[in-house]
């Protein structure tokens, strides 16, 4: 290896570091949304609500699908 090798190999490595501190913290920041949102918990209407709105998605791509 040469010297611009060791340059190019360092800059990569610095990348990846800042890549990888950039993912620690989107982790943490989705962590945290998700232990708010359990500590909230879901309410028994939404959970209908949502599988209602699951249902009529799935019956719209039958639907699609068939046409």
């Amino acid at each position: 290896m040469d010297f611009g090798d060791i340059i190019s190999s360092q800059q990569e490595i610095n990348r990846l570091s800042n890549e990888v501190s950039r993912l620690e913290s989107e982790v943490g920041h989705w962590r945290h949304i998700a232990q708010t949102s359990k500590a909230q918990g879901t309410d028994n209407s939404d959970q209908s609500e949502i599988c209602k709105l699951q249902n009529i998605i799935k019956e719209l791509k039958q639907n699609r699908s068939q046409e």
